[in-house]
């Protein structure tokens, strides 16, 4: 814009505000000036002088169509005078994104700058689908807060100017951008997934329905075992971490970190086929009885519901109602293990899982359906506003830069029996820093597992639901692995 002429957003509006105004005021006069071209006094007048009389009447039509003429024209200026100040308004900030987009590119370099880009375009498949979900298309304040995250970053304090401290802040930023953005929208979130939810079933989409518990018959159990000891093949190549693990070759859990190296597993197992939904049942020397449900994570992104029930429309229920097909698998295996144990049903139980299954176990929890849930792990789940009984305890796992525990818009409650670890991501074998590595791969059960490893928390009320680490302990520990499919 020139410096000749400067005109703000709000003298705008006052302009189309007066057109307005003049045509509200002009408009009734109308019909009145075409009137004239049949008054009574100017019909008698034509006998008089006939040429006068035509001429008077074709300038009072004349002017009446062309105050017609101007009040559509002046509308329609109102009209499109007010779409280009907001067309405006809107680019004005989309230049301001960009140009803090910028600043961030100046102040770390471009080579930076280059690996930012890449970063942005190697974000899995997953989180797109989910910004899709949340509407961020919408959402400029969720960006906008990303934006300014990010670029707080690049100007903070950091005189040696050591890319790693920079990358690590950098995705702190992002988290807590993501989530700040996402908490914004207040009581918005729940609305939006309830109206994608409600639009969803006009297409045939996100109908969750009920389960069938067993294998389906399209796979063997050969095939199974083999997919269980491949996926545990591979995590002890990526960790490094030695298990208990039974004839199947079944994960026993003996602490956090074999838990979540038996999430992996199970997600091994059912990959895009079925749910595997694990529990550990425990016969202590004394008689009594417990339990550990473990839950399998999102294997399936496709918004028509499929086969296996722990997909994104779970996902989607979980999050907005809390209940879902997946829980009821949940639900149904535990019922399965107590009735085999003989156990009664107020017995202990824990409830644990990695992203889904975490999300999962918490809103088994918040609504227990009659069963003694005394305990919820996570790892990498968004369960912040989940709300789980102030007599449950829970031990929460959240990496630094791992987007997924933030979908939820809020931090985890800070109140007597709820833990929350968070850190920086552990790094697989073969990776010198995984401070280094984008979000996606900072989501990933196996980085739980050398987290929960590594990092100190208490495992005291935990240790009493799994296996013990000695062999002449005097418990009998089971592993059973139970299969659900949709119907």
């Amino acid at each position: 814009m020139s410096d000749g002429i400067k005109v703000d957003y709000a003298e705008i509006d006052r302009l189309t505000t007066g057109i307005t105004a003049l045509n509200t005021f002009a408009g009734p006069l109308v019909p009145k000036v075409g009137a004239l071209s049949v008054d009574g006094d100017l019909l008698a007048s034509a006998s008089l002088s006939p040429g006068t009389a035509l001429a008077a009447e074709g300038a009072v039509i004349n002017a009446s169509a062309q105050l017609s003429v101007t009040l559509v024209s002046t509308e329609a200026l109102v009209i499109i005078t007010a779409s280009i100040s907001k067309m405006y308004e809107t680019a004005d900030r989309s230049l301001r994104v960009a140009v803090l987009t910028t600043e961030f590119a100046l102040s770390l370099g471009k080579e930076a700058f280059r690996r930012f880009n890449v970063i942005l375009e190697t974000l899995p498949s997953d989180l797109k689908k989910l910004s899709i979900v949340l509407g961020s298309v919408e959402r400029g304040a969720t960006l906008m807060a990303l934006v300014e995250g990010v670029v707080s970053v690049a100007r903070g304090d950091n005189p040696t100017g050591v890319w790693r401290a920079t990358v690590d802040g950098f995705w702190d930023g992002v988290g807590s951008g993501l989530e700040a953005g996402l908490g914004a929208l207040g009581g918005e979130y729940d609305a939006i997934l309830g109206r994608l939810i409600a639009d969803g079933h006009l297409l045939g989409l996100f109908d969750d329905g009920s389960v069938i518990m067993g294998r389906p018959d399209s796979l063997t159990q050969a095939e199974l075992d083999e997919r269980s000891n491949t996926a545990r093949a591979n995590s002890k190549d990526a960790t490094g971490i030695n298990v208990q693990t039974d004839e199947q070759g079944h994960i026993i859990p003996t602490d956090v970190s074999s838990m979540f190296e038996g999430s992996k597993q199970i997600d091994g197992i059912g990959q895009k086929d079925l749910a595997d939904v694990r529990v550990l049942t425990k016969h202590h020397a004394d008689g009594t009885w417990s339990f550990v449900v473990q839950v399998p994570s999102t294997m399936n992104w496709s918004p028509a519901a499929g086969s296996p029930p722990n997909d994104l429309t779970s996902d989607l229920y979980a999050l907005h109602s809390g209940n879902s097909a997946l829980s009821e698998a949940a639900f149904a295996a535990l019922r399965q293990a107590m009735d085999t144990a003989g156990a009664p049903m107020d017995s202990p139980v824990m409830v644990s899982g990695f992203s889904l299954g975490g999300i999962t176990a918490a809103t088994m929890a918040a609504d227990s359906q009659g069963f003694n849930i005394q305990q919820v792990v996570t790892a990498g789940s968004p369960v912040a506003n989940i709300p789980i009984p102030p007599q449950t305890r829970v031990l929460s796992f959240e990496a630094h830069g791992d987007p997924i525990p933030s979908l939820d818009g809020a931090a985890n409650p800070d109140r007597t029996g709820w833990d929350t670890v968070r850190a920086a991501p552990s790094a697989l074998e073969g990776e010198r820093d995984s401070k280094m590595v984008h979000s996606g791969a900072r989501h990933d059960a196996d980085r739980y597992a050398l987290m929960a490893q590594q990092q100190p928390h208490d495992e005291t009320n935990i240790k009493r639901f799994l296996s013990s680490e000695h062999p002449n302990a005097k418990e009998q520990v089971t592993v059973e692995d139970y299969y659900a499919t949709r119907r």
